[in-house]
């Protein structure tokens, strides 16, 4: 499970360092070049709320279990965002 979103990981979709190696503990879409694309929790679950969202999921479902799921993740423990 990536550390940053809560996806489920597979090797296709692992992040890289900047050297190229791989890194297991987050996906492409949060860690990429040596680098998290997200900055805070609100600003990832603005982005995954839209994306996640469909009628049987609406955009307040998706934001209120992201909420809870994100501060156990240990990209946001780490940085002391929970």
């Amino acid at each position: 499970m990536c550390q940053c979103c809560g996806m489920p990981l597979e090797e296709s979709i692992l992040s890289q360092e900047p050297d190229g190696t791989p890194n297991v503990a987050y996906c492409q879409w949060c860690y990429t070049g040596g680098k998290f694309v997200y900055e805070t929790q609100e600003a990832l679950i603005d982005f995954l709320s839209h994306h996640l969202a469909h009628p049987q999921w609406p955009p307040e479902q998706v934001r209120a279990h992201l909420a809870q799921l994100l501060p156990q993740l240990d990209h946001w423990r780490d940085r002391g965002e929970e």
